[in-house]
């Protein structure tokens, strides 16, 4: 990585190697008006989208209904959806049965669900427990 300065303000760009993503980050004193974008990257899923108690309750809810009060009461009761990188879903349980129990058996319901409320594809739920966060 190297940080240029020029007139125009600093760049910072990756060193040159291959297969590597290329970004360019550029801060302009002045005006601030250019024909680029200030920070430009190739890969678009760079940081988690987290999601609202509104949006989490809502997928409980659906869930719920999916599941029966039995199920959902014993392994949705502690389950916290907490954000989206991509199209995966990051879930959080209260330890790692229940979480191991969630993925295995619920997973595709989970992401079906989401996708619907959230208006995002999801193809991924990966469930932690809370020790491990």
């Amino acid at each position: 990585m190297s940080l240029q300065s020029s007139p125009q303000g600093l760049s910072m760009r990756p060193q040159s190697s291959p297969g590597t993503e290329a970004f360019q980050l550029n801060l302009r004193g002045g005006s601030g008006r250019s024909a680029r974008p200030c920070a430009c990257a190739v890969d678009p899923y760079l940081d988690m989208v987290k999601i609202t108690d509104i949006q989490d309750q809502a997928i409980h809810a659906r869930l719920a209904g999916a599941i029966g009060a039995e199920v959902y009461d014993r392994l949705f009761a502690s389950v916290r959806f907490d954000g989206i990188d991509g199209t995966m879903l990051y879930a959080s349980a209260s330890d790692e049965d229940v979480a191991a129990e969630i993925e295995d058996e619920f997973a595709l319901h989970i992401a079906a669900i989401a996708s619907l409320i959230l208006k995002r594809q999801i193809d991924i739920v990966v469930v932690m427990p809370k020790v491990l966060q």
